[in-house]
C-alpha cells in the first residue's frame, strides 16, 4: 500500500512538472515572438527599401520574404511549432495529474471498503470522523 502511494505520488510530481514545462514554454514563446518580430521586421524594410538589396532573396527560417506582409509567416510557423509543443507538454501533465487522482480515489475508495465499520471501532474514546482524519 505504502508503494502505492508513493508511485502516485511520483505520478503527480510529473504532472505538475510536465504541466509547468509546458506552461514556461508558451510564456516564453508568447514574451519573445512581438520583440524578435519588431526587430526583423525593421532589417528587412531595410533590404526591401535598397534597390541594390531588393535583389537578394530574403529568408527567414526557411520562408522567403518578398514584401513586408510576408514578415509575418515565420513568426506565425516559428510559434505553431512552439504551441504544439507546449500544448503536448500540458496535456501530458495533465494526463499524469488526472491518473494520479483518480488513482488516489479508487485507492482510498478500496481502503475503506477493505476496513469496513469494524475497523473504526477499535478504540472507542476516538470518534470515526477523527479516526478518519488521523488516518
Amino acid at each position: 500500500m505504502l508503494q502505492e502511494t508513493g508511485a502516485i505520488a511520483w505520478l503527480g510530481l510529473c504532472g505538475d512538472i510536465f504541466t509547468f514545462a509546458g506552461g514556461v514554454i508558451l510564456a516564453i514563446d508568447a514574451a519573445q515572438q512581438e520583440k524578435r518580430f519588431k526587430k526583423v521586421r525593421e532589417r528587412v524594410k531595410t533590404y526591401l527599401n535598397s534597390p541594390e538589396l531588393m535583389q537578394l532573396k530574403i529568408s527567414v527560417e526557411g520562408i522567403v520574404v518578398t514584401s513586408e506582409e510576408d514578415i509575418e509567416l515565420p513568426f506565425i510557423r516559428h510559434s505553431a511549432r512552439l504551441a504544439k509543443i507546449g500544448s503536448i507538454f500540458l496535456v501530458v501533465g495533465f494526463g499524469f495529474l488526472l491518473t494520479a487522482r483518480l488513482l488516489m480515489v479508487s485507492g482510498s475508495s478500496q481502503i475503506h471498503e477493505n476496513m469496513g465499520d469494524k475497523s473504526l471501532d477499535m478504540d472507542p474514546q476516538i470518534s470515526k470522523t477523527e479516526y478518519l482524519t488521523i488516518r
